[in-house]
């Protein structure tokens, strides 16, 4: 079977059906990407639906928008498809594959980057863990994909990671290994995850995260906390002053080749899904640290001023010592400059993760959405998670801006006070810009 993919290549497959929906292609046996020149790529058994949509890593269509995939031989199987077509060709029109891997581990002891001999990990300071550059960043994109921590002491979660993006002094990516994950960590259950995406296998660690974070260089640091990080870093510094631990890190990047003469920008994917983005995207994150909301006020969860982006991921914790009302309260989309509301995101807190009824039957997690700690003892405390990858949350030219109120009335009427108790509220947003 011969078909023409994304203008460029002319793929031969092999596959059969599984009935009269489903086409199981096996794999490519031959990709001429021009008349003299033939490559042999294998792919991974995948089933094809028509019914299903563009849900794969990435998708090509002919002129026509689909695919004509036929029985060999047997005409009157023949079913009109979309096909996946793995790592050859980008979600969109260009030839794309993998480069080689890349990224670091590191056991127990901490080894700077490019030296030979470890020790233990000093307790507050930043510390450089690895650094990688794109050799040829108009031919390929560099992509950081997975990272793991291991470890144990009170405040596990309070450490944080840090990605330097293109040279950048501050970080665009900075994060706490708890909330950045998804939640608070306050609970010792595990383990959990938000599918591939980020989760947490062990206590209080195996934390792990398949983030897709592009560049051309990148610098990643770790600064291992039992607090919430302190703005002034020579009084966390003098703090931990001659405190070590044991730490355990993995970090694993990946370069998707292009071919310099197809004018074709990569495109890269997100975790999860098959939404692809464009070689000029870049992740960011927005960060809250217990913010005290008295009721009806507003919690910036994201804010860019850039004409094109996408958020990708929501974390929230609020605590609360006097009930739970404020979880009337509803998500927005705000204009950036005006700060009027231009879209609802929920009826209420928990709708937006997902739960219902104040979150009645408990802790639970989906590669969508998580409720990942509540506490209902002496006080409230709850965090959850909400990923952005398959409910695509994205925006054009004017930028954007996402909120979370403390206690929202009947409708989200903005005019109106909520009976909602004063809270502390902190956040991590991942978005993408570009």
């Amino acid at each position: 079977m011969s078909l023409e993919c994304c203008g460029l290549l002319t793929l031969v497959t092999t596959g059969s059906f599984h009935d009269d929906k489903h086409f199981l292609l096996t794999h490519v046996d031959r990709v001429f990407k021009s008349r003299d020149q033939r490559e042999t790529e294998q792919l991974r058994p995948v089933v094809v639906d028509n019914r299903a949509g563009l849900r794969y890593t990435s998708v090509c269509w002919s002129p026509t928008g689909a695919i004509q995939l036929c029985s060999m031989g047997l005409r009157r199987w023949c079913v009109v498809v979309p096909i996946l077509v793995a790592e050859l060709c980008g979600s969109g029109n260009g030839y794309q594959s993998l480069g080689a891997s890349f990224g670091t581990a590191m056991k127990s002891c901490y080894t700077p980057p490019g030296a030979k001999t470890c020790t233990a990990w000093p307790m507050g300071q930043e510390l450089d863990v690895f650094e990688h550059s794109c050799t040829n960043s108009s031919a390929s994109l560099c992509v950081m994909r997975h990272f793991w921590s291991g470890g144990s002491w009170p405040g596990y979660q309070y450490t944080r990671l840090r990605y330097y993006v293109d040279g950048e002094t501050t970080a665009s990516v900075s994060f706490p290994l708890g909330l950045g994950h998804g939640s608070s960590m306050e609970d010792d259950d595990a383990p959990w995850s938000a599918g591939g995406t980020f989760g947490k296998t062990g206590q209080p660690s195996g934390i792990f995260n398949t983030y897709a974070i592009p560049f051309t260089t990148v610098r990643v640091t770790v600064t291992l906390l039992n607090a919430p990080e302190s703005a002034d870093t020579a009084a966390q510094t003098a703090r931990y002053a001659g405190q070590t631990t044991s730490f355990w890190i993995i970090l694993r990047g990946e370069t998707l080749l292009g071919i310099p003469s197809n004018p074709t920008p990569i495109q890269f994917t997100l975790p999860g899904s098959g939404t692809a983005l464009p070689q000029t995207a870049r992740l960011r994150t927005q960060e809250n640290s217990a913010v005290q909301l008295a009721p009806g006020d507003y919690l910036e969860l994201v804010k860019s001023s850039s004409n094109a982006g996408a958020v990708f991921m929501i974390a929230l914790q609020v605590a609360s010592g006097k009930g739970e009302t404020f979880l009337e309260g509803c998500f927005r989309v705000t204009d950036p400059v005006s700060k009027q509301t231009t879209m609802l995101l929920s009826s209420g807190t928990e709708d937006y993760f997902l739960g219902t009824y104040y979150f009645n039957r408990g802790k639970y997690s989906n590669p969508v959405a998580g409720l990942t700690t509540l506490n209902r003892t002496t006080s409230v405390i709850f965090s959850a998670y909400r990923v952005h990858t398959d409910d695509p949350l994205a925006w054009g030219e004017g930028g954007f801006r996402e909120t979370w109120r403390n206690g929202d009335p009947e409708g989200c009427v903005e005019s109106a006070r909520p009976g909602a108790p004063p809270v502390a509220a902190s956040s991590v947003a991942f978005y993408y810009e570009w």
